[in-house]
């Protein structure tokens, strides 16, 4: 009798000390697609077209689907607006970023052309008169 206790209290021990007693590491927290990427798609729940952050629609009542990435959108029959074209918005951002960078900014003043310079109207009678023109 004693060693089917002696076993009961082995097993209940194995069963709820790993659960409690040990830590188990926390699985870390999913971040939303705007944490993650830095934007969001809105979907249309009506009209199944998808849309950017810099889309004039992007916030319509209707766009209430939150798509995290475009192959989400592509498998949830969702399209792409055809004005705001969200397929193109990480060439958009990457070109943005490339232009707000101070070092695609010239730091010499660019050179001013070179013109010939005109003869003035005195020179011009002049040579008139010589016969030179």
């Amino acid at each position: 009798m004693n060693k089917f206790w002696l076993l009961i209290v082995f097993l209940m021990f194995c069963i709820l000390i790993p659960s409690t007693a040990v830590a188990s590491p926390e699985a870390p927290s999913q971040k939303t697609a705007k944490e993650e990427l830095g934007f969001a798609f809105h979907g249309n729940q009506k009209s199944f077209k998808f849309h950017a952050p810099d889309c004039r629609y992007y916030n319509c009542k209707n766009c209430t689907i939150i798509l995290h990435s475009l192959n989400e959108s592509q498998k949830n029959n969702f399209s792409p607006c055809g004005l705001c074209k969200p397929q193109h918005y990480h060439w958009r951002l990457e070109k943005k970023k490339q232009c707000a960078e101070p070092e695609n900014f010239p730091t010499t003043p660019t050179p001013t052309p070179q013109t010939t310079p005109v003869p003035s109207a005195i020179e011009t009678e002049k040579s008139v008169v010589d016969g030179k023109g």
